[in-house]
């Protein structure tokens, strides 16, 4: 500022009255030496003012300079402690869940990368810097997940391959210490023998989870881990049918196994007794397995969560002079199809009973529900939550039949072609499933519901009233499905819901 002021003391410009005079004639200034003094003081001003200007813009960069350092050295990321970063790192590694895989037993989960890919976690983290490196190296969790694909390809073949990934399975294994183990191995038809698999056998007492996958005579090395399974928690066996017959004893002596998932029944020893979570997804290009998987399910005694797959029709269950099943301990069953318009899974049922189940899940055509009400009523269960999808239409008066059944509901579930009847079936009185508390109403892939907003509406202001047990709380809806013939109107009603605490949301639940 000090020297603008000067440059306004010094410099005040030419009187108005000279300037308007040399702009219309070409006469001389008679006192030209004063203009003179103070053009070139006007020049030595700017000179100076853009001498400042540089020091300024100098002094600016080397503070930012300075900002940048401070930006770096203050970082956010280097307040974080030590125990939220090793969450974040823990995050970024897929650990097998018992409970994510029961409740995810339907769907075919892809086989994980290879965990010895250095540009990937944990790998990489260790790349960022000497603190992120130490970090990582005190943390065995993060090594403990790993994933082998032992195929014969080109790359498996050379010398050098083998051995840089040999070590560093060696360095993983290493670096995991003692912490249990979550192994995904793949092992190809044409491999018998592999350095991998034997290094990773070799630590088959500290294996967690195990997920097998192959086709091939290297399951022949599965021999050599006999008795060394003490801390087996989680088995997934996805084997070729080729060689599901081959006598794999190693799984019969793991105190710990509770969860077991397969797509085949081997001939694998195995302690169905103390398994709770069990899964089965058939294979379409296997030959039935009647025969074998009803032994297998009359095995779980302590069962409490069974998931299983169909592609075939598993009508020879339910004609066949097969023993029921009764499963004192069973809360949670799913009955899937994966050809939901041909095949009908539900009428299983008749030959289970389960008298403390909660939660039962179906998905496939439903031709009649007898075998479902008789189930509820022999087993004198209390259901509270009911899941049904389907691409064939179930009948309103079926579906009502099935609720009047499960007065202890509170949470209904159902993707399939909808129309205003089923919805007024919870809507009008006597009321059905009193202590219902969240419903949703999806549409199947491939069709669209027909109910109106009207329908759906009123459907929400009766189960909202508080005169009935249990309100309803929550209600999802499929997306699609979401437009109101009315905008305004409907819009209101629906708002008005929402403000006396009801929690609506659209959603695509079924793709």
């Amino acid at each position: 500022m000090k020297h603008v002021d000067e440059s306004r003391s010094d410099v005040r410009g030419p009187p108005d009255d000279i300037y308007n005079i040399c702009i219309t004639t070409n006469s001389y200034p008679s006192n030209a030496e004063a203009l003179l003094r103070e053009k070139k003081a006007a020049r030595d001003h700017i000179a100076r003012l853009e001498a400042t200007l540089a020091m300024l813009e100098a002094e600016r960069s080397r503070l930012q300079g300075i900002l940048a350092k401070y930006d770096i050295i203050l970082h956010p990321i280097r307040h974080i402690p030590s125990e939220i970063m090793q969450k974040i790192f823990s995050s970024c590694i897929d650990h097998p869940d018992t409970m994510i895989l029961a409740e995810h037993g339907g769907a075919t989960r892809p086989f994980p990368q290879t965990s010895l890919n250095p540009s990937q976690v944990p790998w990489v983290l260790g790349h960022v810097c000497r603190s992120w490196r130490a970090l990582v190296l005190s943390m065995p969790k993060i090594w403990s997940s790993v994933s082998l694909e032992v195929r014969r390809r080109v790359e498996d073949s050379n010398a050098k391959h083998l051995t840089s990934h040999s070590l560093r399975l060696s360095l993983q294994l290493n670096r995991s210490q003692d912490h249990p183990l979550d192994v995904s191995l793949y092992l190809d038809h044409t491999q018998s023998f592999h350095p991998w698999t034997v290094l990773l056998c070799s630590r088959s007492h500290r294996w967690r989870y195990l997920r097998l996958q192959g086709n091939g005579p290297a399951l022949h090395l599965l021999s050599q881990i006999q008795y060394f399974l003490p801390a087996l928690e989680i088995l997934d066996l996805n084997i070729s049918s080729n060689y599901s017959k081959m006598d794999i004893d190693c799984f019969e002596q793991a105190p710990r196994l509770e969860s077991l998932f397969l797509t085949t029944i081997p001939s694998t020893k195995l302690p169905f007794a103390q398994i709770k979570n069990f899964r089965w997804r058939e294979d379409s290009d296997q030959s039935s397995y009647g025969d074998k998987l009803w032994p297998v399910l009359r095995s779980l005694s302590g069962v409490e969560a069974c998931s299983l797959e169909f592609v075939k029709d598993p009508q020879l269950y339910v004609s066949s002079a097969l023993f029921n099943l009764r499963y004192k301990r069973l809360r949670k069953l799913e009955l899937m199809s994966s050809n939901s318009r041909r095949v009908d899974v539900q009428r299983l049922l008749a030959k289970f009973t389960a008298p403390r189940l909660t939660h039962l899940i179906i998905s496939s055509k439903l031709t009649e529900v007898n075998a479902l009400v008789n189930f509820v009523g022999r087993s004198a269960c209390k259901l509270t939550n009911l899941v049904i999808y389907s691409a064939e239409e179930v009948i309103s008066n079926n579906f009502a039949r099935i609720l009047s059944v499960l007065p202890e509901l509170t949470h209904l579930e159902f993707g399939f072609p909808t129309t205003d009847d089923h919805l007024l079936v919870l809507s009008t009185t006597p009321v059905v499933v009193p202590r219902l508390e969240t419903l949703c109403i999806y549409s199947y892939p491939g069709f669209k519901s027909s109910y109106s907003d009207d329908v759906w509406l009123n459907t929400l202001e009766f189960r909202a009233n508080e005169q009935l047990i249990s309100r309803l709380r929550s209600f999802q809806l499929d997306r699609k499905d979401f437009t109101f013939t009315e905008p305004l109107s409907s819009r209101k009603r629906l708002d008005a819901l929402i403000a006396e605490g009801l929690n609506f949301k659209t959603v695509e639940k079924l793709q």
